[in-house]
């Protein structure tokens, strides 16, 4: 599997196409831009979770592989975008077990994974300061329980405490639960 280049992707979706069985399900264009959308954030979650760069690029295109094997239809009702993560999440899940490895206590600063460029450079003071403010962070957030903690960088990525429950297998009342405690939590050990 080539890992980032999405060629893999792109001829999986196009056998997907290919498929008449499949023909009615998610077509190349729009798995192409669910790629473009889902691609990076998932990419940091999983290494969020404990994965290397490579081996969350290589969770998310099987994800995406995985996409064009079942044939999603998003006018099913069908909601996408958790599926997504709940592949990429056990995918992540099954790499750790087969490696006995255990979740990495800090994040990583998504290397590669970069949308857009400062156009200034900080001064070294406000890098220090970053710095800080992100060992901070990152020690305040290895100190929440693992549920409160994938719900909190799940929520950063945009998903919904629906879609949340849907990656984390728990009940919308749980994942509400979940980050509002992990943010109560957070602000305790930051302030």
């Amino acid at each position: 599997m080539a890992a980032g280049n999405g060629l893999g992707l792109a001829l999986a979706a196009e056998g997907a196409e290919g498929d008449t069985a499949k023909s009615e399900d998610v077509g190349a264009a729009e798995l192409h831009e669910l790629f473009l959308e889902l691609r990076v954030p998932i990419c940091r979650y999983l290494i969020s979770l404990g994965l290397d760069r490579a081996e969350a690029e290589d969770a998310a295109q099987e994800s995406f592989l995985r996409l064009c094997q079942r044939g999603i239809r998003n006018d099913a009702g069908e909601n996408v975008r958790g599926w997504m993560f709940r592949v990429a999440h056990n995918l992540a899940r099954d790499e750790q077990r087969t490696k006995k490895r255990r979740p990495a206590e800090q994040l990583e600063d998504g290397e590669g994974f970069v949308v857009e460029q400062k156009e200034t450079r900080p001064t070294p003071e406000q890098h220090l300061l970053e710095r800080e403010q992100d060992a901070r962070l990152k020690w305040a957030m290895a100190r929440l329980p693992e549920e409160q903690r994938q719900c909190l960088h799940l929520r950063a990525e945009g998903l919904k405490y629906r879609e949340i429950g849907e990656v984390l297998e728990a009940s919308t009342s749980t994942i509400a639960e979940w980050v509002q405690k992990g943010l109560k939590q957070l602000e305790r050990d930051l302030a």
